[in-house]
């Protein structure tokens, strides 16, 4: 709870620097799209999910907006589409979102993490399973130890939903890593999460 709360707070600090009558193209509107979008998505709350729409909508379609600005708005509607498992959007995320694979981590979650997260979404289990293998083996590249510890959690938790042969051995294992990795970095509410996954599947 405590960290919910620390987002939460830092994320009205953040809408109180939104300038009156700022575009939705603006750094403001964007990030706040971003940010609101992964609060929603990270402690799985709706309290935010129209905030990530609303503050994002106008710059995805803007040619004002810059890439970064495009890429936190895409992020932002992309993370509440996920929470309202809206099939449409996250079918429309897919191709926007794919340009900015060479961007690597330059915004969280990482592009591929995203992409497999929206794939699931709209019920595409092979091609979630090809984008989470390209994001754990990219973070494992780069030494990016966080959001490996988050993509083995999110394609753990794909893997447990598609069920199929061989599913829940790998999903164990990796939720295995993914507490492992938790757990020496102290991220909290990730270990909380995956250690009621692990207890739900008996491990």
């Amino acid at each position: 709870m405590v960290h919910y709360l620390s987002a939460l707070h830092n994320l009205e600090r953040l809408l109180k620097t939104m300038r009156p009558g700022a575009v939705g193209h603006s750094q403001e509107y964007t990030f706040s799209s971003w940010a609101s979008g992964m609060v929603t998505f990270t402690f799985r709350t709706d309290e935010w999910i129209e905030l990530a729409k609303s503050t994002g909508s106008g710059a995805i379609s803007s040619p004002e907006a810059t890439p970064l600005m495009t890429l936190n708005a895409l992020t932002g509607t992309a993370l509440a589409a996920v929470q309202e498992h809206d099939v449409v959007t996250a079918q429309e995320r897919c191709p926007q979102l794919r340009p900015f694979l060479r961007l690597g981590l330059r915004v969280l979650p990482g592009i591929n993490r995203l992409l497999g997260l929206l794939k699931w979404t709209a019920g595409e289990f092979d091609e979630a399973v090809n984008e989470f293998e390209e994001a754990q083996a990219y973070c494992r590249q780069i030494g990016c130890r966080p959001e490996l510890a988050w993509t083995l959690h999110d394609y753990a938790d794909m893997l447990l939903e598609r069920d199929a042969n061989g599913d829940r051995e790998k999903a164990t294992a990796i939720l295995d890593e993914s507490l492992q990795i938790s757990t020496e970095l102290g991220m909290r509410p990730l270990m909380d999460r995956v250690r009621a996954m692990r207890d739900g599947l008996g491990a």
